[in-house]
């Protein structure tokens, strides 16, 4: 009897979930823009069903006088292990750290921009010499805090909330993701944009050290399949031959 009812109590959970019980892992990351990416040289991630939420120690900047001057960080991350017969999307964006500003600066926009690409073959499961790949791209967010103060307190401490520019859908993912027949890669572009003080002093303003980005996830239980996987984004044109790990 027990072992019956446990089963029931399983079930009925399983029927009402919400998320998995895990989420993807990174399985590489890789940054652009090197000399600009501070944040670059100390990142931490941190991956789970409800968020991801990364700790760009380093993130830093200054602007003093006219002119856009960004503060930048460019990744792509490959991704894997993903739950099978899932799908995610971005339901908002946290953003704290600290800014100091001078003269009626303002932040012009302080923004993170999220794309996903997904490379699989066509016609599994050919042997290695036969597989045929395709690879698509699709728009997961944007979250842009723009034209603000970041209503920042005495002591420079900001924390603001921003909900996406569009809710998009990552693809049904199937049950056995393996790197043999998939690969997706999640691009994550985060940039600060200073503009100048409205009065005669011109504005000054000092960002940093440290900015905290918390992506709230939200989950969605689907069927897997390569046709669904074939009409997901838009099409990404590739040469006769190519793999995503040749390249």
């Amino acid at each position: 009897m027990k072992t019956a009812a446990a089963t029931t109590i399983s079930l009925a959970a399983l029927a009402n979930a919400t998320a998995p019980e895990s989420a993807f892992h990174f399985n590489r990351l890789l940054t652009g823009y090197a000399i600009a990416c501070r944040g670059a040289d100390t990142l931490d991630v941190k991956v789970s069903p409800e968020a991801i939420n990364w700790d760009f120690q380093d993130f830093s900047g200054e602007y003093t006088g006219k002119g856009w001057n960004p503060t930048h960080c460019v990744m792509v991350n490959d991704i894997h292990r993903i739950p099978g017969n899932w799908r995610f999307a971005f339901e908002s964006a946290t953003y704290s750290g600290n800014v100091k500003l001078f003269g009626k600066a303002e932040i012009e926009s302080l923004g993170t921009y999220l794309d996903l690409t997904t490379s699989y073959v066509t016609n599994p499961p050919a042997t290695v010499d036969t597989l045929e790949w395709a690879q698509r791209l699709g728009h997961m967010a944007n979250f842009v805090a723009a034209n603000t103060t970041l209503d920042a307190d005495e002591s420079g401490h900001f924390e603001v909330v921003t909900k996406p520019d569009s809710e998009n859908w990552s693809p049904c993912f199937f049950q056995n993701s393996t790197t043999d027949y998939f690969k997706f890669q999640l691009s994550h572009q985060t940039i600060l944009y200073w503009q100048d003080g409205r009065d005669s002093t011109g504005g000054k303003s000092e960002f940093g050290p440290g900015l905290k980005l918390a992506l709230k996830m939200k989950w969605e239980e689907c069927e897997a399949s390569l046709n669904a996987i074939s009409k997901w984004g838009r099409e990404v044109d590739v040469p006769e031959g190519w793999n995503p790990y040749s390249s």
